[in-house]
């Protein structure tokens, strides 16, 4: 009995010194930054990577490297680093599948959209959460590829329709799925299902409790109805 109370001991201890050292890296990499620091911001969070074997950390880590390398236009270590992310073993699916979603949305303004697609589709075989950010973005960059780089709005607002009635769904991301939406009808020709969509945007919008524009929905409002929200089509 005494020899499994100190096994138990030690495991907590270990586990408690693996999170002390990789909240050091973490918070050297966070002070690094706002400093504007980024090689050794990017040194400590690579630390913190290697520090722990909790998912959840490991893709806040990687989504911080992501944003200091996109600024930087770092083009091919960011590649490198999330292709090598997505060998880790200790990742769950659903932090696969938000690293998937990042490489593609590098890639979707690209010459490479067909490989950021290819990563999508398999990106959306892996498991999330209905409502959660992760299973979003898959289907978000899908349909922003077939709308803005191959040109079918058709295919595009199909997928939306995987997206855009789930209750759950953040505010935000309805908002940028009905104000896409909106897009793709009018590119079809459909300015009524347009004027639905984008009003259902700023409603979303509007339901966004941190700092949120929904300009670009309004706008689409308004140039269909007129300024007071009357005009031809209504």
């Amino acid at each position: 009995m005494r020899l499994v109370f100190f096994m138990i001991c030690a495991v907590f201890f270990t586990a408690s010194a693996v999170e002390e050292e990789f909240n050091s890296y973490r918070e050297a990499a966070a002070a690094a930054e706002k400093k504007n620091d980024m090689v050794s911001a990017l040194e400590n969070y690579d630390l913190a990577l290697s520090a722990t074997r909790n998912s959840a950390l490991k893709l806040e880590v990687l989504q911080a490297e992501y944003r200091i390398l996109l600024k930087q236009q770092k083009g091919r270590v960011l590649e490198e680093k999330l292709t090598r992310a997505l060998e880790d073993a200790s990742l769950k699916e659903c932090h696969q599948r938000a690293v998937l979603n990042m490489l593609a949305g590098f890639l979707i303004w690209s010459d490479r959209y067909e490989y950021a697609l290819n990563l999508l589709n398999r990106a959306g075989m892996l498991e999330a959460p209905r409502a959660s950010n992760e299973y979003y973005q898959t289907y978000e960059g899908k349909a922003r590829i077939w709308f803005s780089r191959k040109n079918r709005p058709e295919v595009a607002l199909e997928i939306l329709q995987e997206v855009l009635n789930i209750p759950e769904t953040h505010p935000a991301n309805r908002y940028s799925a009905n104000l896409l939406a909106g897009s793709a009808c009018e590119k079809l020709g459909r300015p009524a299902e347009a004027l639905s969509y984008y009003r259902t945007a700023v409603a979303m919008g509007k339901k966004v409790t941190y700092k949120f524009s929904t300009a670009a929905a309004e706008k689409a409002v308004e140039r269909l109805t007129g300024k007071n929200g009357k005009g031809k089509l209504e």
